[in-house]
């Protein structure tokens, strides 16, 4: 889990590397009580593979996408999910496994409007497919 301030502006957080990825868990919310606050916290979020652009959304789109993907009446306030492996196919995880040795870079870019006290939380769902572990 990884937890970045609000800070006006794009913002590169860097991200474990080394595994597969299934998705990735954003979460925006009040420092003072961990409670989602708004939909307005992000603009875009980007995943970056040494420092090319892997995913790139505009936040109310990637809830928008969420939501009709996964087929749901409402999508709860401050969240969205970046899914690497929409059709549930271990193939298409982010595989990240050879990052570390080839000097690859993996970071999520924040694009924020946000008072101090607002945060972003990434939770990355990382799996390890059979026959690897």
């Amino acid at each position: 889990t990884l937890v970045a301030e609000a800070v006006e502006g794009a913002r590169k957080e860097p991200l474990n590397r080394g595994g597969f990825y299934r998705a990735l868990l954003f979460k925006t919310y009040s420092e003072t009580n961990e409670r989602p606050v708004a939909d307005t916290i992000l603009n875009n979020v980007k995943l970056l593979v040494s420092g090319n652009s892997k995913q790139d959304w505009p936040w109310l789109e990637l809830k928008a996408y969420n939501k009709a993907r996964k087929k749901l009446q409402t999508l709860p306030t401050g969240y969205a999910l970046m899914d690497f492996c929409p059709q549930g196919v271990p193939d298409t995880m982010l595989d990240t496994t050879e990052f570390t040795t080839n000097g690859i870079t993996l970071e999520s870019e924040l694009n924020v409007n946000g008072a101090a006290n607002n945060r972003t939380r990434i939770i990355a769902m990382e799996s390890v497919p059979a026959g690897l572990w």
